[in-house]
């Protein structure tokens, strides 16, 4: 189930991703102070080079494990905080976690759900690691529109076929699957889902 055509594309932008700008430091604080990850283990999926860890480590989880499909990208979350023993790294395919049922009180999906190629599947994954009222978040910074624009322009076919779909499509795809929604945002400022795993 590995995804090996995204990672070796994943791998290959490893080395220029952190020379990417990213979100700003209080943007990342914004976006995770509403989840109360003090003493909570966090999942970080599609983490790439780590670009929410030194925010979500302000509110002092238990453990930060950033999982993603790309070694590479991996390598330089461990170059920069391999001496923090909070946080940790996974290298897995989203739909096919290497993870307990309910051993995570937190999944975050920052950037990375378009390139999910069985979203559904994935989702179901992230609901069968949460524990009972563990949330879900999924974040993009940007619009939607700005995101398939993004990608449509890629040199990677692959990635070509990355888009993100409507916010309500994703949310009716996460009811179905036993999670309520507790924030949809769909604006041409971002795009942001929030749910929660009721039992």
């Amino acid at each position: 189930m590995f995804d090996k055509e995204r990672e070796a594309i994943f791998d290959a932008l490893a080395a220029d991703w952190s020379s990417l700008p990213g979100p700003p430091l209080a943007a990342v604080l914004e976006l995770l102070e509403g989840l109360k990850l003090e003493d909570k283990v966090v999942l970080d999926v599609g983490a790439g080079t780590g670009v929410l860890i030194e925010g979500g480590l302000r509110q002092r989880p238990k453990k930060w494990i950033c999982c993603d499909i790309s070694s590479a990208m991996l390598a330089q979350i461990e170059a920069v905080w391999s001496g923090n023993p909070g946080v940790e790294t996974l290298h897995a395919d989203a739909h096919d976690l290497p993870l307990e049922d309910n051993t995570c009180d937190a999944v975050i999906c920052n950037s990375v759900l378009p390139h999910l190629r069985n979203r559904c599947r994935a989702l179901a994954e992230f609901r069968r690691v949460l524990g009972v009222d563990g949330q879900l978040l999924i974040n993009h910074f940007q619009s939607r529109s700005r995101i398939n624009e993004i990608h449509r322009s890629s040199k990677h076919p692959l990635l070509r076929e990355d888009l993100l779909p409507p916010a309500d499509v994703v949310a009716a795809e996460l009811l179905e699957l036993g999670f309520e929604i507790l924030q949809s945002v769909d604006s041409e400022e971002r795009y942001l889902i929030l749910a929660r795993k009721p039992e």
